[in-house]
């Protein structure tokens, strides 16, 4: 599913608001941001979505032409991270084994024999922890998903979207676009 020209609009829009906001201001020209992906999605929506926001936030500003980007991949089994250009992301390149990849960023090899949990979603507030301790730095966080995920500890998730985690990130869904303070609001 493609983003919308509003979509694009709205994602501009969102974004630069959380650039403007004092504590979020860019010095010396150096941007720092993530994307992450929940690999429980499908990864051609992943995928084309990542790149499509890439594509309209390099269009809007030029501050997106040299960013340190960081793509965190968010499965039912943890998160880890992996640094790239965004014109990586801009092509598509990210999420390229999603559905052969662990926590740890291996392969995962799955014997004929064994039995794999089907019914495991990826949870909120372990992403909400994980980046909270190690993408402090990012100044925006684009979250693209299909909403297939859980919110076991409402109260863990709040803690970690606050102080200023709630506003640096926007969550991408093919529904709406949402800002983490609505998130965070919505966890009340």
């Amino acid at each position: 599913m493609a983003l919308t020209q509003i979509q694009k609009l709205k994602l501009n829009q969102q974004v630069d608001m959380i650039l403007q906001s004092p504590a979020n201001q860019v010095r010396d020209g150096k941007l720092e941001m993530a994307f992450v992906f929940d690999l429980g999605s499908d990864p051609s929506y992943l995928r084309d979505t990542a790149a499509q926001a890439a594509g309209a936030l390099k269009q809007h500003d030029r501050i997106f032409q040299n960013v340190r980007c960081n793509a965190v991949y968010w499965a039912a089994d943890g998160l880890t991270t992996e640094v790239l250009p965004m014109s990586y992301v801009q092509l598509g390149r990210v999420c390229e084994k999603a559905g052969n990849r662990t926590a740890d960023g291996s392969e995962k090899i799955c014997p004929k024999n064994q039995v794999v949990k089907e019914n495991r979603k990826p949870r909120l507030e372990d992403l909400t922890g994980y980046l909270k301790l190690y993408h402090a730095r990012s100044k925006c966080i684009l979250v693209i998903t299909e909403g297939n995920y859980e919110v076991s500890d409402r109260k863990r998730a709040r803690e970690a979207l606050n102080p200023f985690l709630k506003s640096r990130l926007v969550m991408i869904t093919p529904q709406e676009l949402q800002t983490g303070l609505k998130l965070f609001m919505d966890l009340l």
